[in-house]
């Protein structure tokens, strides 16, 4: 072989002569060079998942696959698809490139298998004269189509519609079946078009009401007709989804500051538009970030905080949470989400995300009854005060006569607990997801336990 070197530059350095080789020239020709490297990402089982690798050099170029650095038998095409994906298929994968002078190998691109890698589900439930149901997909960005069928009550709903949030999209409502209370959807973006990874709103359906005006009444559920709950990718393979129906969560407005404790305040409605009761559900409040003291904002009244991969990549978000016990089909309840900002400046602009879940046990440890050195109502709320030691724990617990606060069957507990201060502390009861309702003038009656005083 001719192997030759141009030569660009030569120096002398501290009495070193350094030389700057610019190219290794092999016969006249460059060698291999991969110009896009294979990118990995999240299937599920039973799918398909292709690997492409682009790549230029010198003659006839000649490929090989490996898989956790072994190569696959018949893996020799500048593509490689993977089908029938089982747990084990997943790995790191890469392509091993060779032309008339040299190999070159890719980075990996990692293929990850999940039996939920992508969904469907409902999102915001509103009305404005009609009701209005949005639909979510939460993408890996594979998906080209996505087709899906939502069921409703016909005594309540009727003359479903949807509107795209994708204009270039081809989007194709069946009404073939509205008498049954069944719509199907199919969305299909532009060849070679994928939607974007993570949550994506695809558009919502409006229905018009045949009896009263609550639009989480409707009895929504999806189903496989007339159009089934599926997608494919950019090449028409098959892939998985799920679907399902979740509780509704709608910010009524930006958060506020209260002067009175302190907190920026936010009004919510969480609903359950489906068919079913919901035992426990936990509203999450996500992409809380820093005040412009660089302190964290912080959920005031979270009860608990969730580690949770939101997009199934191995990535944990810990993220505040609250949560509502048995709402029922068809019920909306109005939260207040209190937020604490260091600097009482910086807005916090929070993101809702629901699930249902079983219910996260809060128990109240043996405590001393402390003195409560003010309790009023005033603007729909009840306000109690009392004294604190710093960093102490303090329970409040409420019940609608001085009786059941002394009764273990009947009092009720507010979370989350109180952290003294080292003086006296406001604590304002506004309802959900503090209390289970919101106060009354004269109905409830309160009580305050501290830990270890």
């Amino acid at each position: 072989m001719n192997f030759s070197r141009r030569i660009l530059s030569g120096h002398q350095l501290s009495g070193w002569l350094a030389l700057t080789v610019v190219a290794l020239l092999v016969n006249g020709a460059s060698a291999a060079v991969i110009t896009k490297q294979p990118i990995g990402g999240l299937a599920g089982t039973n799918e398909s998942f292709g690997f492409t690798v682009e790549a230029t050099g010198s003659g006839t170029l000649t490929y090989q696959w490996l898989r956790n650095n072994s190569s696959i038998t018949g893996a020799t095409n500048a593509t490689y698809l993977r089908t029938n994906l089982v747990f084990s298929s997943a790995g790191a994968f890469s392509v091993r490139v060779t032309d008339s002078s040299n190999s070159i190998t890719s980075s990996n691109a990692t293929l990850l298998v999940t039996t939920q890698p992508r969904k469907v589900s409902t999102g915001t439930i509103t009305s404005g004269g009609q009701a209005q149901v949005e639909i979510l997909l939460t993408a890996n960005g594979r998906e080209n189509i996505v087709m899906l069928s939502l069921g409703y009550l016909t005594n309540i709903l009727a003359n479903p519609a949807f509107t795209s949030a994708f204009p270039s999209a081809t989007t194709t409502v069946d009404t073939s079946q509205t008498g049954a209370g069944l719509v199907g959807l199919t969305v299909q973006l532009p060849t070679g078009e994928m939607f974007t990874n993570g949550p994506v709103s695809l558009g919502f359906f409006t229905f018009d009401f045949v009896s009263g005006n609550n639009p989480f009444a409707g009895g929504y559920y999806f189903t496989n007709a007339p159009t089934p709950v599926a997608g494919m990718d950019t090449n028409a393979h098959a892939l998985v989804l799920t679907a399902s129906v979740l509780p509704s969560a709608q910010a009524l407005g930006a958060p506020a500051l209260n002067l009175q404790s302190g907190l920026f305040e936010q009004q919510l409605v969480l609903g359950n538009g489906g068919s079913l009761s919901l035992s426990n559900v936990q509203l999450f409040a996500c992409g809380l970030t820093n005040d412009s003291r660089t302190n964290a904002i912080r959920l005031y009244n979270g009860q608990g905080t969730a580690g949770i991969d939101w997009n199934q990549d191995g990535a944990i978000d810990f993220t505040p949470f609250v949560q509502i016990n048995n709402l029922t089909n068809g019920e909306s309840r109005q939260l207040t989400l209190e937020y604490y900002v260091s600097d009482h400046t910086t807005l916090p602009v929070p993101t809702f995300v629901t699930m249902a879940t079983n219910a996260f046990t809060f128990k109240t440890p043996p405590g001393t009854a402390q003195e409560i050195s003010r309790a009023i109502y005033t603007n729909g709320v009840f306000i109690i005060e009392f004294s604190t030691k710093t960093n102490g724990q303090y329970y409040i617990q409420y019940g609608a006569t001085p009786g059941d606060l002394m009764n273990s069957g009947t009092v009720k507990t507010a979370f989350p607990y109180v952290i003294g201060t080292g003086s006296r502390v406001l604590w304002i009861d506004n309802g959900p997801p503090k209390t289970d309702s919101p106060p009354t003038n004269g109905s409830r009656f309160y009580r305050v336990l501290g830990i270890g005083q």
